[in-house]
C-alpha cells in the first residue's frame, strides 16, 4: 500500500486501466483525463469545465457517417512560422468520440454513464475505435493557437499571411559556389 503521490505510479495506473472514473463539480482544466486518454484509457467524467472541453461524449455523435472518424481539421500554413493556422474552426459536435460524459451529481448519472462505457467495452471493435480516437487527441498548443487565431480572424476580419517571411533558397548554383569556397584552404592572397 502506498499513501501519497508518485508520478511513475500514476502513469502506470493510467496506462493499465481500461476506464477512468472522474467525477468533479468544478474542473478548470484537468490533466488526469488527458493522461488517461494518451494511454487509451477512456474517461467517464462529469460534463464540467476542462473535462467537457477535452472529452467528446460517445453518444454525442449519432450520425453513422460521423461516428467513427478521427478528428477532422482544415488548416492552411502560416509562412512566418510553419505552424498550422485554422482556416475554419472545427465544430466539436463532429469530433470523434473519446469518452463518456454525464450531467448531474447523482449516483444514477454516474451509473448511466458507466453503463454506456461498459456497453462499449463489451464491443471490442467500438472500444478500440474509441481508444484510437482518444490516443490521437492533440492537447498541445497547436489546437489552442488555431482556435485563438480563428477567433481573431473572425472578430477583426484580418487574414493570416500566406507568404513566408524567412529567407528563401534561390539558386542551387549559389549553394555549390559557397560549398566550393568553404572547401578551399584559408591562404592569404597577394596581388
Amino acid at each position: 500500500m502506498h499513501i501519497g503521490y508518485d508520478e511513475r505510479r500514476a502513469h502506470a495506473l493510467h496506462a493499465g486501466a481500461d476506464i477512468l472514473l472522474h467525477g468533479s463539480r468544478f474542473e478548470p482544466c484537468g490533466l488526469t483525463q488527458m493522461y488517461a486518454m494518451c494511454y487509451g484509457t477512456l474517461p467517464v467524467a462529469s460534463r464540467v469545465g476542462g473535462l467537457a472541453d477535452t472529452i467528446v461524449d460517445a453518444s454525442q455523435n449519432m450520425l453513422p457517417s460521423v461516428r467513427n472518424v478521427l478528428r477532422p481539421s482544415v488548416y492552411l500554413r502560416d509562412g512566418t512560422t510553419g505552424m498550422p493556422i485554422a482556416q475554419a474552426p472545427t465544430i466539436k459536435a463532429f469530433h470523434a468520440p473519446t469518452g463518456f460524459l454525464f450531467d448531474g451529481e447523482g449516483a444514477q448519472d454516474i451509473i448511466d454513464a458507466s453503463n454506456r462505457a461498459l456497453d462499449a467495452y463489451m464491443r471490442p471493435q467500438i472500444w478500440r475505435t474509441l481508444q484510437r480516437n482518444a490516443m490521437s487527441c492533440d492537447f498541445g498548443w497547436n489546437e489552442a493557437v488555431t482556435k485563438i487565431v480563428a477567433l481573431y480572424v473572425d472578430v477583426s476580419g484580418a487574414r493570416p499571411g500566406r507568404t513566408a517571411l524567412r529567407a528563401r533558397r534561390v539558386f542551387a548554383a549559389t549553394d555549390a559556389a559557397r560549398d566550393k569556397r568553404a572547401a578551399e584552404p584559408l591562404v592569404a592572397k597577394t596581388a
